[in-house]
């Protein structure tokens, strides 16, 4: 749970927009909850935790930020935490807090359709035809997805 301080980290702090100070926080804080989850009862167990925790009532939470902005905060208090997570903490993360905001979202992990066995973990709106993201030379096709 130890940021790296920087100056231009405290720079970009300043810069957040309203509801995103609280989120960084949560993120900051929950990060560790997730790796540790993930390390101790593994996937399975750590998406049914994630699934049973209830929306916020109406409040600050709902000012948190959309989809795409949690993914631009989620990674960069990741470049700056202790923990180094990979996309699936990032994801299930990202997860976890658009549920606790009363976010619908689609969690969902997709394998790679070329000859070296790759996966990737994502978010996206349920509404959302976004084609399935692609790393480098790798696209995914999703095999996992789970509808909040």
């Amino acid at each position: 749970m130890v940021l790296m301080p920087s100056l231009p980290f405290i720079r970009s702090l300043r810069t957040l927009r309203s509801g995103e100070p609280g989120f960084v926080l949560a993120v900051t804080a929950a990060a560790p909850a997730i790796e540790l989850s993930l390390a101790l009862v593994g996937l399975k167990k750590t998406l049914g935790w994630i699934e049973r925790l209830p929306a916020a009532p109406q409040g600050i939470l709902h000012s948190w930020p959309d989809i795409e902005r949690s993914r631009q905060l989620v990674d960069g208090v990741y470049r700056r935490h202790i923990l180094r997570g990979k996309c699936l903490p990032r994801a299930l993360l990202r997860y976890a807090l658009m549920r606790l905001a009363g976010r619908p979202v689609r969690f969902i992990i997709g394998v790679n359709t070329d000859s070296a066995f790759r996966a990737h973990a994502w978010i996206e709106a349920p509404d959302t035809s976004t084609p399935c993201p692609s790393t480098g030379t790798l696209v995914f096709e999703p095999v996992l997805e789970i509808l909040s």
